[in-house]
């Protein structure tokens, strides 16, 4: 052990020495980064060529050079520095290095500082828009690192450092001029810049469209023949834009402000996870303002600083308006101190200035950072539960936003035919049928991406769209985003956003499962939704085509199997393919996509009068494959039906037992019993033939076959034959008559 730690921390160091002897390296973007979030957008690869050295009494040898060059990441730097300074201030390590190895270390150390500084302004530039970022990220723009000589990064360091000092204070200026530039991230801008500017239609570049009526952009009054020369230099192209989106921005304003006399205010909503669309809903009608999404910021656990300044910019700069920002407890706590700390420089800066805000919150009021910060400066106002909507005024208005085109589907099984109803409602309102189905883990910019992808459909009015809603991880992610879809007619996720017209019907169905049942509460926004409830299948609903070529199999599904063969069957029975009918039999429920595509017909356990039916349709048959006449006692038969149901009682009233044994232990046991009823067994005891039956099929590590056979002693009222029979088979005898008999359960 001690040698292989020896041996990986050489290897270290001689990978730091190669890097700083000789080494090239290039900045890259992940487009999807396995952190989720923004901090590691870049990354830099650095190639060297590795070597193969051995060691011996301490000193590196080259034994031979591969050409292969090995890349390096940000990540095997970061490790790469620790065992650096690692070495440098361990005593016994320092006493080994040469005075050039000490330097080398020393300068790696400084090297890896300078790469993430350069990676996290990149990020920075990236975040707040700049649109020559990927100029540095070009294949051929490499910097070299030889013997220790890095003055290529440094000089591009300090070229960064000082492009985003520059674009930083000049975008700050024009957040004040126009407030349609804070909504923007990332590229966001200059795609909208190539919307306007080119000849793309919605179809072709659906974001910019929607992105700009989310934000209250009224497309229609920019003239694109009347539009200022595209410029070349990021600051007049950042001008125009702002200017040619402030002539057409829409102005959300309040009517009124007698809630409070002040100019400066913080209101102050705590609430629940349910509760956060009434807190939003009542801010507006409290402010006499109309709802609108763009007035709306959702924090996540992955919302950047920069978003955040120009949410404050909007909200300090929009004339006599209000913003809401919602759930900020999700901020990271340096966030909420930059958050803090620039209302109090803009306060300062701007006494006269108005500013409203409203924070919406589900966390303790008293332990969020950020509104102890605000209550400080005095302008925290709490809005009590009183004053906000109540009951029968939130039903009201949510009704209204809503309209009359969303409908909730559900039934309290599958496949009753809630899919089928949904297809003939939009087939009846001559609309294109447009299928989302969301369930498990999604991901809400998968969703609307696909969303944008129908945008001539949605936006020509001759579409409607069909929500399949299964069993969802996060609930309250999807809460937020159906009551925005509904309510708002937009959302708007990390990369993308997406608008829907307000006359757009939007049929909502959901899994008939436990668990979806149990969600629809939690989704606020369904209780206000016109409701259409299936209890029974509309056998009038049912379209049967081709029948004559319609194939039925029967099968046993193997829904537990690890080889998972039933996914065979998805494409299958899709209703618009659909060319084969199934009959499925299983003794578990299977999953949505299968349940949710089927007639579903529950078969329940079968209650004593079903047993006695199923022995005497046994018996019956039984009688007529031997051609006897004589019927055997129906006592001993009705005996065997009360024990089977007196131990099925029992396996569910004791967890440790239950589904030990089944209907097929029943089945196997009634016919082996039957067929010696039935069949003369001449010298035999026909007692000591059932309680062998018994053992045979309800044997196990658990022996019923002994509580069965008291039970049915004690029905037909032979109590002495309990202790007679008690031990009358032995295991190969039971073997014996298994095998020769094959009547048994096994």
């Amino acid at each position: 052990m001690y040698m292989e730690l020896t041996n990986k921390g050489l290897s270290k160091r001689q990978r730091i020495l190669e890097i700083m002897q000789t080494s090239q390296m290039r900045f890259i973007e992940q487009r999807k980064t396995q952190y989720g979030n923004d901090k590691h957008q870049f990354d830099i690869k650095i190639m060297i060529k590795e070597q193969t050295l051995s060691t011996v009494e301490q000193t590196s040898i080259m034994v031979r050079e591969k050409v292969v060059e090995r890349p390096i990441t940000y990540i095997d730097l970061h490790e790469l520095r620790d065992r650096a300074r690692l070495i440098e201030y361990s005593s016994s390590e320092e006493k080994k290095l040469s005075e050039e190895e000490r330097n080398r270390l020393q300068s790696f150390v400084k090297m890896v500082e300078l790469i993430e500084t350069i990676l996290k302004n990149l990020t920075s530039l990236n975040l707040s828009g700049h649109p020559f970022v990927s100029e540095y990220l070009k294949p051929e723009r490499r910097f070299r690192c030889d013997a220790g000589n890095f003055n290529e990064l440094e000089n591009m360091s300090e070229e960064l450092q000082q492009l985003q000092t520059e674009w930083n204070d000049y975008l700050l200026k024009k957040y004040q001029d126009y407030i349609s530039l804070t909504y923007f991230s990332h590229q966001q801008i200059w795609l909208v810049e190539e919307y306007l500017y080119g000849e793309e239609t919605e179809s072709k570049n659906p974001f910019s469209y929607h992105f700009m009526k989310l934000i209250g952009i009224n497309i229609s009054l920019i003239d694109t023949k009347l539009l200022p020369k595209k410029a070349n230099k990021p600051e007049e192209r950042l001008e125009n834009i702002g200017r040619i989106l402030n002539t057409a921005h829409i102005l959300t304003m309040i009517e009124s402000s007698s809630k409070s006399d002040t100019n400066k205010i913080v209101f102050l909503v705590g609430t629940s996870d349910e509760g956060i669309l009434r807190a939003i809903l009542s801010i507006f009608q409290l402010y006499k303002m109309p709802p609108k999404y763009n007035h709306l910021f959702y924090c996540t656990s992955a919302t950047s600083w920069i978003e955040i300044r120009a949410f404050v910019y909007r909200c300090f700069y929009s004339k006599n308006s209000l913003h809401q920002l919602i759930r900020p407890e999700q901020l990271s706590l340096s966030v909420q101190d930059q958050f803090t700390n620039l209302i109090r420089e803009v306060i300062k800066n701007n006494p006269e200035h108005s500013f409203r805000l409203a924070v919406i919150t589900t966390a303790p009021t008293d332990q969020l950072q950020l509104i102890n910060s605000l209550k400080i400066l005095q302008i925290v106002q709490t809005v009590s539960n009183h004053e906000l909507l109540n009951e029968e005024k939130l039903k009201n208005e949510v009704e209204k936003l809503i309209g009359n085109n969303c409908y909730l589907v559900t039934s309290s099984i599958s496949g009753l035919g809630k899919s089928i109803y949904i297809q003939d409602e939009i087939q009846c309102m001559n609309k294109e049928y447009i299928k989302f189905p969301i369930s498990g883990n999604f991901d809400i910019d998968t969703i609307a991406e696909r969303l944008l992808q129908k945008t001539t459909q949605l936006l020509s009015l001759q579409a409607a769209i069909h929500l399949d809603i299964g069993i969802i991880d996060n609930i309250q992610e999807f809460n937020e985003f159906l009551y925005c879809l509904l309510i708002f007619r937009a959302f708007r996720s990390r990369h993308t956003a997406i608008t829907i017209p307000v006359d757009l019907p939007i049929f909502i169905e959901f899994d008939s499962s436990p668990s979806s049942i149990r969600m629809t509460s939690k989704v606020v926004v369904l209780q206000y939704l016109s409701r259409q409830h299936f209890d029974r299948i509309n056998w009038n609903q049912l379209k049967i085509e081709n029948r004559l070529n319609t194939l039925y199999v029967v099968k046993c599904l193997a829904e537990l199997s690890p080889h998972n063969p039933l996914k065979v069957l998805h494409s299958e029975l899709e209703v618009d393919t659909c060319r084969h009918g199934f009959v499925g039999l299983s003794n578990w429920r299977l999953d949505a996509s299968k349940m949710n595509r089927a007639l579903y017909l529950a078969c329940p356990d079968p209650d004593e009068n079903d047993l006695q039916s199923t022995a005497s349709a046994i018996l019956q048959a039984e009688i007529l494959r031997n051609n006897q006449v004589a019927r055997p006692d129906d006592k001993i038969i009705q005996g065997l039906v009360a024990t089977y149901h007196s131990l099925y009682e029992l396996m569910n009233n004791d967890r440790k037992y239950e589904s030990y044994f089944g209907l097929r232990d029943y089945y196997a046991m009634m016919k082996s019993i039957v067929h010696d009823l039935v069949v003369p067994q001449h010298g035999k005891d026909l007692y000591e033939s059932i309680r062998r039956h018994l053992k045979a099929n309800f044997d196990g590590t658990w022996d019923a076959s002994e509580y069965m056979w008291e039970t049915f002693c004690e029905h037909i009222g032979q109590h002495n034959f309990i202790g007679r029979y008690k031990s009358v088979s032995k295991f190969d005898q039971i073997l014996d008559q298994c095998l020769s008999t094959r009547t048994g359960r096994y």
